[in-house]
């Protein structure tokens, strides 16, 4: 057996060296891609110690998964103390434990990877919202910094396109131990926990319905029997809009709608048609059961069985099931926004991170429009920064369409009356 101090020839060809004299492989403790020995101490006053991170091996490609130990490696994490990174470790370690359980056969993590994980800690660990808030806040820094050591770099490109959009999905919680208002996959009966999912439909639903409402009311206000009635309305109610409401008890909606429903019943529009018939319990209650389509024909046909021969309203019609309500599609609606689009804007504005009484005390002037851009103004109370706008939304965009609508809508009815 050779010693350190035998001379003989084979000791003389193979000098011995550490490595050769270590029981195991010695570590590399350069940067690496996989994993980091990082610096650490789990108190003041405690020892400082060295421990090893990896990235579980299913995971050794999955660029978020290198991002999260980037930081490990980077200036900004050895220049903080030694219990922030003990804290960061437990984290880290936390997400591969979680991620290894939760995606057993991936490859890489998905960009939902911080909503999931946000979900689990919320139903599973019970955690408090100020504490999953720490949570993403750990990740996000991580996030962050390798951005920025990605930024120009062609070679980590895909790397951070990965990142970017996990990013987005990082959960907004509160960082207060008190109950915050249930978010959108919290209060939504469906599987579906991807918020950023239910945020887009959320988007898409309000700009669509809108356009559509705001499309209906610029029909009806086309027509020269409607416009002629709208104004005679308005001449008569003396400032007093509500006037212009539909109402059953008013014994002269034989004729005064007779304008509408003539317009309505001329129109091509379907849907404008469907409303009309909705106010029809009956009739939603037989769609809604039946799941029947309606044909323009059909439609025409049920909206005629509501009036007379002359083309007024039948108030008295022999089968009750025939009368027609002009409920929100009534002369008020022309000048004013019905109840479901002050919700649905409402909504949108907030997506746009606009709080309830930051809609309450929205004026129209605070509608700010571009030909290019549109971004609202509001207010936060208890905020030092009290007055905000939301972000740009350009002239392409649904948010556009539907702030520039709603200040036309606006702007139309000032001059209407």
């Amino acid at each position: 057996m050779t010693s350190l101090t035998d001379t003989s020839e084979a000791a003389t060809e193979t000098p011995a060296t550490l490595s050769s004299l270590a029981p195991n492989p010695i570590f590399n403790f350069s940067p690496s891609d996989t994993f980091a020995i990082v610096a650490m101490q789990v108190a003041k006053g405690k020892k400082v110690e060295h421990r090893r991170i990896e990235i579980p091996e299913q995971f050794h490609a999955c660029p978020i998964f290198r991002a999260q130990l980037h930081y490990f490696n980077s200036g900004e994490c050895k220049s903080n103390s030694l219990t922030d990174a003990y804290h960061r470790i437990l984290r880290f370690n936390i997400l591969a434990e979680w991620a290894v359980t939760e995606y057993p056969h991936a490859k890489v993590l998905p960009a939902a990877v911080m909503q999931d994980l946000g979900h689990h800690l919320r139903t599973v660990k019970k955690s408090q919202l100020n504490t999953i808030c720490v949570y993403m806040s750990i990740y996000r820094t991580a996030f962050d910094n390798f951005l920025d050591h990605a930024y120009g770099n062609p070679a980590l490109a895909d790397a951070a396109a990965a990142v970017r959009e996990a990013i987005v999905y990082i959960p907004s919680v509160s960082n207060r131990a008190g109950q915050a208002t249930p978010s959108l996959g919290q209060i939504t009966n469906q599987p579906e926990k991807d918020e950023l999912k239910i945020v887009r439909s959320t988007i898409h639903f309000c700009c669509r319905f809108l356009h559509e409402m705001n499309e209906q009311r610029l029909e009806l206000l086309g027509d020269e029997n409607v416009m002629r009635q709208l104004a005679i309305m308005l001449n008569e109610c003396d400032g007093d809009y509500e006037k212009l409401r539909y109402s059953t008890t008013k014994t002269t909606r034989s004729t005064v709608y007779k304008a509408i429903a003539g317009a309505i019943l001329e129109s091509g529009n379907l849907r404008l048609k469907e409303r009309l018939l909705h106010n029809r319990t009956e009739f939603s209650y037989d769609q809604i059961e039946n799941n029947s389509a309606l044909t323009i024909e059909e439609a025409n046909r049920l909206i005629k069985s509501g009036l007379r021969v002359t083309g007024s309203l039948d108030i008295y019609p022999e089968n009750n099931a025939h009368k027609l309500h002009f409920n929100n599609i009534d002369y008020l609606y022309l000048i004013k926004h019905t109840p479901c689009e002050e919700v649905a804007f409402a909504w949108l504005l907030a997506t746009d991170r606009v709080q309830l009484s930051g809609v309450t005390d929205m004026r129209q002037g605070d509608l700010r429009i571009t030909p290019s851009v549109a971004s609202p103004i509001y207010t936060k109370n208890r905020s030092e920064q009290s007055i905000r706008d939301v972000p740009m939304h350009y002239s392409k965009s649904m948010q556009y369409h539907a702030y520039a609508g709603r200040l036309q809508k606006l702007s139309a009815t000032r001059l209407l009356i």
